[in-house]
């Protein structure tokens, strides 16, 4: 049996910090029959965002969100940007990696490491960054903890070793290790 072809709409939403505020959203997709695929939500600053992947196998309930998403936003005080968009294509043979890094907060650890990262052709699937206080000295500490996939093709020793070149330069401290072993 064929299956059906999806349809797929990725919704961000933006809108002060409360408690709520997802519930509202993930009702309102349900409400037109759209199915969550993938979702990051964080609060940043006083906001709350919220990006979202829905599918649906019936075009009339992607088209249904379309229209009804800037309005119940529009009523909640909620800023909503809409994309049609493709199912997930697949890319050449690729190995996860968990990224990490460790550093006194300094402006441009980000851009260092993701060109190091774009130079290689190595894609971020998921990236988070937050600061804290060191217990002892009270001084910003960055965090950074990624998934990349890296091509089968690039070697994780010329990666590592580009890490350890920015490690001497930014005065940080950069993981990378592969998130399974494969037995092919």
């Amino acid at each position: 049996m064929k299956q059906k072809e999806k349809h797929y709409l990725v919704i961000t939403a933006i809108g002060a910090d409360r408690v709520g505020f997802a519930d509202e959203l993930t009702k309102e997709i349900l409400s037109h029959n759209g199915n969550i695929e993938e979702s990051k939500m964080a609060v940043l600053g006083g906001e709350f965002a919220s990006l979202v992947l829905v599918s649906s196998e019936d075009p009339k309930a992607i088209a249904g969100l379309v229209d009804a998403l800037p309005s119940f936003g529009k009523e909640r005080e909620i800023s909503i940007f809409l994309k049609k968009t493709t199912p997930p294509h697949s890319r050449e043979e690729r190995i996860a990696f968990r990224l990490e890094t460790v550093s006194l907060d300094t402006p441009g650890i980000v851009h260092a490491v993701t060109s190091i990262l774009k130079k290689y052709d190595i894609s971020i699937e998921d990236l988070e960054t937050d600061t804290a206080s060191a217990p002892m000295t009270g001084a910003r500490i960055f965090h950074m903890r990624a998934i990349v996939t890296i091509p089968k093709r690039v070697s994780p020793r010329k990666i590592k070793e580009e890490f350890e070149e920015l490690e001497s330069i930014q005065s940080l401290e950069i993981t990378l290790h592969p998130l399974s072993v494969s037995t092919e």
